[in-house]
């Protein structure tokens, strides 16, 4: 493992020995005056000021476009909010009109029912009438004869 680490370093040192480094090397050397040093770096600043100002540009691009889908969003969520209000509108139009029909209904039925019975409550009342009558005559008739009297008094009419 330590052989293998110091051939390492070895290798390293060896490159690094034979390439020429570039930061000893002047300007003078590479044959660049200052002149034309200041000017590149104008350059430089300009292109990057431009730069700048394109990142700004799309920034705001972007915010706007951002913006105006929000608010296209928030159109269409107020769209669909108002027709989700007229659906439950609707909706408990519906639901009213449909309870309003079947007490109507259950109204009927009720008043229906009571004027076909009226018929038959007369009917019933007519016939126990009838049958007091009948009863009051057979008691009377029943303190003349002494046999019907003792047959009514066994069926427990007496």
């Amino acid at each position: 493992m330590e052989k293998w680490i110091l051939g390492f370093i070895i290798v390293i040192l060896m490159l690094g020995c034979s390439i020429k480094s570039g930061w000893t090397q002047s300007g003078a050397e590479l044959g660049i005056s200052s002149k034309e040093l200041i000017e590149r770096l104008t350059r430089i600043e300009e292109n990057q000021k431009n730069l700048q100002r394109q990142i700004d540009d799309n920034q705001k691009n972007l915010q706007r476009q951002i913006d105006d889908n929000q608010k296209n969003l928030q159109r269409q969520i107020d769209g669909l909010q108002r027709q989700i209000d007229e659906l439950k509108n609707i909706m408990m139009w519906g639901f009213g009109m449909m309870w309003t029909g079947m007490l109507a209904l259950m109204g009927f039925i009720l008043w229906d029912r009571r004027t076909a019975l009226l018929p038959t409550i007369h009917a019933l009342k007519e016939l126990a009438l009838q049958q007091k009558k009948v009863e009051l005559a057979l008691q009377q008739y029943a303190t003349k004869e002494i046999r019907f009297a003792q047959a009514m008094q066994v069926a427990g009419l007496l």
